[in-house]
């Protein structure tokens, strides 16, 4: 499987080891298994060259999956130099009704390397969304947006509809469900 480089503002050089692009000095993610439109990893071999995508296509039963299913995960890992903007995934109800996907987005971080200030955004406000506008203007989200300490080795699950961020320094391997939103 050719794993997907994809460069970001806040990546780094940490995945240059994990099958990122030598070449790039701002790696921000490297897709190792992905099979959706915009990040379909090609599979080599001795017989054919084919992505991910078309070979479950072409024989979905081989992958445990029924005529018309996706690769229903995406393995990455992640590095960032600084935070990462909050990101909020859609729940399977929302996805389906107003996306037309077959479910939402929840993900699970690996720390490989914990951030420096060992703690992640992984948690719902307990505030209201006025507070949650409030904090985006001023870029103050501390007391609105829930910290999640962390340490090399632990494992965060994020489950849709949570708002949640990598902070600076973080190192992780990620297993996410196969959607782009």
């Amino acid at each position: 499987v050719q794993p997907i480089t994809l460069e970001k503002l806040w990546g780094d050089t940490r995945l240059h080891k994990y099958q990122g692009n030598p070449e790039s000095n701002s790696i921000g993610i490297v897709y190792t298994v992905s099979g959706i439109e915009d990040y379909n990893c090609s599979i080599h071999n001795s017989y054919t060259t084919t992505t991910l995508m078309d070979a479950v296509n072409e024989d979905p039963k081989q992958f445990g999956l029924q005529e018309g299913e996706i690769f229903p995960v995406i393995i990455a890992f992640d590095a960032c130099k600084e935070s990462v903007s909050f990101q909020i995934h859609p729940t399977d109800t929302y996805a389906k009704e107003k996306l037309h996907l077959p479910y939402g987005k929840s993900e699970a971080w690996y720390f490989i390397e914990p951030p420096e200030d060992g703690w992640v955004y992984a948690e719902n406000p307990k505030e209201s969304k006025e507070s949650v506008k409030r904090a985006s203007q001023t870029h103050d989200f501390n007391g609105v947006v829930a910290h999640k300490e962390v340490k090399a080795q632990d494992l965060v699950y994020i489950r849709f509809g949570t708002i949640h961020a990598l902070t600076k320094g973080s190192l992780i391997y990620e297993i996410q469900q196969s959607t782009d939103v």
